[in-house]
């Protein structure tokens, strides 16, 4: 397994880690590049959690009306108008992210790859994804 060039290795929160609330709007670059460093943290202001809840809402809401919806109890692609049971909707959307994954080359610099991920968090801050409270929560 070959090393990540550059950067030290996450630190573990404590009590000199400095918080940066995320809010899905207000992120400046400046932001994002400190964030790259250890003792860096983010959380999600509590706007944007209740965003997020509102927005997770929608898709709870269709999965209890048993109404058909793309890529939520359905295939993708030329499997849209597949059905999928609900005692596979798990699978479904553990394998749409496995189909994604890939890694070629060098691992990336650890200050690179957590700022990639505060990217992707500030991102799912808007309230937009839908995405479960829980995968927030263990990015975060």
């Amino acid at each position: 397994m070959m090393e990540a060039q550059g950067g030290e290795m996450p630190a573990v929160v404590t009590e000199t880690s400095k918080v940066t609330y995320l809010d899905g709007n207000s992120l400046e670059i400046s932001k994002l590049i400190e964030l790259g460093k250890p003792n860096m943290c983010v959380e999600l202001t509590e706007e944007a959690w209740q965003g997020v809840r509102k927005s997770r809402q929608v898709v709870d809401d269709l999965l209890t009306s048993n109404t058909v919806s793309y890529g939520i109890n359905t295939g993708f692609g030329k499997f849209a108008r597949t059905r999928i049971d609900k005692d596979k909707l798990v699978d479904l959307q553990k394998n749409l992210i496995r189909s994604h994954c890939a890694g070629v080359g060098n691992p990336i610099a650890v200050d690179i790859a957590r700022r990639c991920l505060v990217l992707r968090i500030n991102t799912l801050a808007k309230g937009y994804s839908q995405v479960q409270n829980i995968l927030h929560s263990q990015i975060v």
